[in-house]
């Protein structure tokens, strides 16, 4: 039995089971864009076939077993993956918009020094569909509003999964799918920058956030190894040429208490994203379980913020979630597989 976000060619399966052909279109309106959770709910199917989808193609491959929440801003869902792993993603929440943060593995095997999301070690990737349902769920559970931007920032490091996540977001993107704007997902990597110059040349118009979170090799070999294999002058060159093919980049800064938050630093910072036209957003660091991290005091936040302001387009991120373990670098399971 396959799940119906990893089934291809929806229109064979249906006409090999003896269905018409008006029927497709009907079923992919149900699965992408309708609030629905079960084929039972489908109210204009015939019966006959939702019996058969459930059967072959049941709607969802992975659980929802909790869903946590903290006031109207943020919203934390924890998957039961058909092999009995689990993932997290967030819904996060303005008057304006609603983002869903999806996970692209389960676990995270570059093992940035101040995220929870490697704790518990790499296990596998998450395939394409399951990125998928991870969007889906949240926009059924939303109608009649709607996702508006899809961010690849939860558990995982995305380029490290490059075909299931270029799979997924061509799904989401598909018109006659989802059909959801890629100028309005964004990807989140860590510095793979040989997987950043081979995003470049896709067809994809997304948005490339950099976890930089030091502006030196020195403090950024220190708490992101992955900086040991691509150095800021490689990871900087892989970056320009994301932007000559008019691509939009953010540089992601987790202020750290004493290790990345000094004056010096916010200059270096301001130095590197002005070479690359880059909007910096600033992130005081939402405190982990036996990590020994802290975030800067409110008076440094704003210094450094100051320094960055005066020459480059940058924001302080708000904080959203830390209460249900739903903010940047705090996702992690909790449970037991």
């Amino acid at each position: 039995m396959t799940a119906f976000f990893a089934t291809e060619n929806i229109d064979d399966r249906l006409a090999q089971a003896g269905f018409e052909s008006f029927r497709v279109k009907q079923v992919l309106d149900w699965a992408y864009r309708k609030p629905i959770f079960d084929w039972k709910e489908a109210s204009n199917l015939p019966q006959n076939l939702k019996t058969w989808l459930e059967e072959h193609l049941p709607l969802f491959s992975m659980r929802c077993e909790v869903v946590s929440a903290t006031g109207k801003f943020s919203e934390k869902a924890l998957f039961r993956l058909a092999d009995g792993g689990a993932i997290e993603t967030v819904l996060l929440k303005t008057h304006k918009r609603h983002t869903v943060c999806v996970s692209s593995q389960l676990g995270c095997a570059y093992g940035c020094k101040f995220c929870a999301s490697g704790l518990h070690g790499f296990k596998r990737n998450l395939e394409a569909h399951e990125i998928v349902e991870q969007v889906l769920f949240f926009s059924k559970k939303l109608y009649p509003k709607k996702v508006d931007n899809v961010v690849y920032m939860g558990m995982g490091e995305p380029l490290a999964n490059y075909d299931n996540v270029i799979q997924s977001i061509r799904k989401l993107t598909d018109s006659k799918l989802f059909a959801f704007s890629p100028r309005r997902i964004t990807l989140s990597t860590s510095g793979i920058a040989p997987a950043i110059k081979k995003l470049a040349d896709e067809d994809l118009p997304i948005r490339l956030a950099i976890s930089l979170h030091a502006p030196n090799d020195t403090i950024r070999s220190q708490i992101m190894p992955v900086n040991q294999k691509y150095p800021l002058a490689t990871l900087l060159e892989a970056a320009n040429y994301f932007q000559s093919k008019g691509r939009r980049i953010t540089l992601e800064y987790i202020l750290i208490d004493s290790l990345n938050d000094t004056p010096i630093l916010a200059t270096e910072l301001a130095i590197l994203a002005k070479k690359l036209s880059a909007h910096v957003n600033l992130i005081p660091y939402n405190p982990v379980k036996d990590l020994p991290w802290k975030r800067p005091s409110l008076q440094k936040q704003r210094a450094f913020l100051a320094i960055l302001e005066s020459a480059v387009p940058t924001s302080l991120r708000i904080e959203k979630g830390t209460s249900i373990d739903a903010a940047c670098g705090q996702l992690a399971l909790k449970q037991k597989d």
